[in-house]
């Protein structure tokens, strides 16, 4: 009787360790998941942002032509560089999200650039109703 009365407040402790510890791991896996969803939303998100980039300049007094030509073509030339880094990363995130959610995968998959901006709310729409 007392061997048992020694190792039942142990058993306890260990049971209750390894309950806790499942549980842990567990709420880091859903959150890592959820974390995922949250990232692609975000990738979606600044694809739309960025889809209207600066693409008109004001004329500053005594700015010649050229000047202000050259700024234009920079501003333009960048809006479409970042808009196009955008798109690839909304790509990447959403094929990471699709591991969990494969009605994802058509719209990393498809030819089109602008998939993920013309069917933004649809996405977004999908990535929220993953969320836990």
């Amino acid at each position: 009787m007392n061997a048992l009365n020694a190792a039942l407040p142990l058993i306890s402790v260990l049971i209750g360790s390894a309950i806790t510890y499942l549980l842990n791991v567990r709420t880091r896996r859903l959150s890592k998941i959820d974390d995922l969803f949250h990232d692609a939303m975000a990738a979606v998100a600044l694809v739309v942002a960025r889809q209207k980039w600066v693409n008109s300049v004001s004329v500053i007094e005594g700015s010649q032509l050229q000047e202000r030509d050259a700024l234009w073509a920079q501003l333009d030339r960048e809006g479409v560089e970042n808009y196009a880094r955008s798109i690839a990363d909304a790509r990447a995130a959403l094929a990471r999200a699709s591991a969990y959610a494969p009605e994802l995968r058509e719209y990393f998959f498809s030819a089109d650039m602008d998939t993920v901006y013309n069917r933004a709310d649809e996405i977004l729409s999908k990535l929220r109703s993953r969320l836990r």
